[in-house]
C-alpha cells in the first residue's frame, strides 16, 4: 500500500497525541518534509540515464541532477555489451566548468553512435498525490518527523519562559522537557527501525541547559533559528 503525504502528517499526529494548540498543520508538514530529507540523506533514490555521445569528454547531467546532493555510483561505457563495461571511478569526475555541473570522462570521448549509462541518486519525493519512498520506511520516516516536531516544540517552549512568572516558567520548562524526551524516543525507533546505530546519523540529544541542536543535513528548526537559541 502506498503511503502520500495526508498519510505521514495522520501518522505522525498520531505519535505526538497532543492537544497543542501551538501545533498547525502547516508545521507538521514541515517536519514531513525535513524528514524526507534526512532520509533522502541516508537512503537516496537511484535513478539511471543513458546520455548519448556526441564527441566530447564533457557529457551533460540529467535535468534531475542536484548539485550538493546527487552523486553518481556507476557510469557504464560503452553502454549495452553482453559483459557491462564498468568505468573505473579514477577515471571520470563531476565538474563544474562552468555554471553548469558535467560528468568529465577522463580517458573516454563517445562518438555519436556510442552511449554512457549512469547510476546517480536524487532525494525522494512526497505529495499528496505521488511518493518514491519505499513502502517499508513509512514507519521510519514518520518517527524521525515526529521526533522533529517535538524537538522544535521543546525548542519553542524553552526559549519562551519568562523568568517572572514562577508557575508558567515551571510549566513552560515540564513541556519543553516532555517534548524533547519524547523525541528521543522517536529517534531511538528511526535508528532502530533503519538499521543505524547511534552516531550514523540523527540521534537523541535531550538536556535542559542548551537546545543548540542541529541536524546532519544542516535542517534548521520551525522556530528560532540557530542564531537565536
Amino acid at each position: 500500500m502506498a503511503h502520500y503525504l495526508d498519510d505521514y502528517k495522520a501518522r505522525v499526529n498520531n505519535h505526538i497525541r497532543t492537544d497543542d494548540t501551538e501545533i498547525e498543520d502547516s508545521d507538521i508538514e514541515d517536519a514531513v518534509q525535513d524528514a524526507v530529507e534526512g532520509y533522502s540523506r541516508i537512503r537516496p533514490r537511484n535513478r539511471r540515464a543513458e546520455i548519448t555521445g556526441s564527441g566530447v569528454y564533457d557529457l551533460t547531467l540529467p535535468t534531475d541532477w542536484q548539485d550538493n546532493f546527487s552523486l553518481i555510483t556507476e557510469v557504464e561505457y560503452p553502454a549495452g555489451e553482453r559483459e557491462p563495461e564498468i568505468v573505473d571511478t579514477r577515471e571520470w569526475i563531476i565538474f563544474k566548468p562552468s555554471s553548469t555541473t558535467v560528468l568529465r570522462l577522463l580517458k573516454d570521448t563517445p562518438t555519436a553512435t556510442e552511449t554512457v549509462r549512469i547510476i546517480y541518486t536524487v532525494p525522494h519525493t512526497l505529495s499528496a498525490s505521488a511518493s518514491t519512498i519505499p513502502d517499508m520506511d513509512y514507519q521510519a520516516i514518520c518517527y524521525l518527523a515526529a521526533a522533529i516536531l517535538c524537538l522544535d516544540l521543546s525548542a519553542r517552549y524553552t526559549a519562551t519562559i519568562d523568568s517572572t512568572l514562577d508557575a508558567d516558567t515551571v510549566n513552560w520548562r515540564t513541556k519543553g522537557d516532555e517534548y524533547a524526551r519524547l523525541a528521543d524516543r522517536f529517534l531511538v525507533q528511526w535508528n532502530t527501525r533503519m538499521g543505524l546505530r547511534f552516531g550514523d546519523a540523527v540521534q537523541a540529544a535531550t538536556g535542559k541547559a542548551d537546545y543548540d541542536w542541529s541536524f546532519s543535513w544542516d535542517r534548521e528548526f520551525l522556530t528560532h533559528a540557530g542564531i537565536s537559541r
